[in-house]
């Protein structure tokens, strides 16, 4: 399991664009974290969370440019 250690005033968004690239799957981190700190705005210093080993996107097609 990893971890992510917050830093003082980072938000859930920010976490999630620093961790996956895109700041709207903050709720794969609130699903990992059982919502376990979901009544947090922004986190203090030390706070840690578990982040998902793998990120599957479902149902995703990739179409080739020529298509």
């Amino acid at each position: 399991m990893k971890i992510y250690n917050c830093n003082q005033g980072e938000t859930w968004d920010y976490i999630s664009y620093i961790v996956f690239g895109d700041e709207f799957k903050m709720d794969l981190l609130l699903e990992k974290n059982q919502y376990y700190h979901s009544d947090t705005l922004s986190f203090d210093f030390g706070d840690s969370l578990n982040i998902p080993e793998s990120l599957v996107i479902e149902n995703s097609i990739i179409k080739s440019p020529w298509e």
